[in-house]
């Protein structure tokens, strides 16, 4: 079972890189990749054909401009075939430069990644939320009629 695992768009986390998707094979027997396809949420044949196989627990990393020629947007959809059969799919939304992860890796559901994890397990770690200071002030003292 070959998943879509993480999904890397616009600079996300580290400037300078190229959009990327990371595929997981879940399954238990190697996957030959010949006639799969990825595609994002328009339909332009021929732009992400994919070739080779993925192994049992295995990775593999595409890369916009070596193995797709289409570019993720802030909120788009990645989806992967294998020929005409849809296998998976993420849509993500509307959001500043980020990466998407799913955790655990090839079954968990996605999440908003803290760091880009390609060709390696996803850092499924959960950012604390800050602590909040607060302070309590004592701002006035009504006694009431004396007494």
């Amino acid at each position: 079972m070959v998943v879509i695992n993480e999904i890397v768009y616009g600079d996300a986390l580290v400037p300078g890189t190229n959009d990327s998707i990371e595929l997981y094979n879940a399954g238990t027997e190697t996957v030959d990749l010949t006639g799969w396809s990825l595609h994002d949420d328009k339909d332009r044949p021929g732009e992400a054909d994919l070739s080779g196989s993925i192994a049992s627990g295995e990775f593999k990393v595409l890369v916009e401009g070596t193995d797709f020629t289409f570019g993720f947007g802030k909120g788009d959809t990645a989806r992967l075939f294998n020929g005409e059969e849809l296998v998976d799919s993420y849509t993500y939304e509307v959001n500043a430069n980020e990466n998407w992860s799913r955790c655990p890796d090839g079954t968990g559901d996605f999440a908003q990644g803290i760091r880009q994890t390609l060709d390696e397990p996803n850092d499924c770690t959960v950012e604390p939320e800050p602590e909040v200071e607060t302070q309590l002030v004592l701002n006035e003292v009504d006694s009431g009629p004396a007494d």
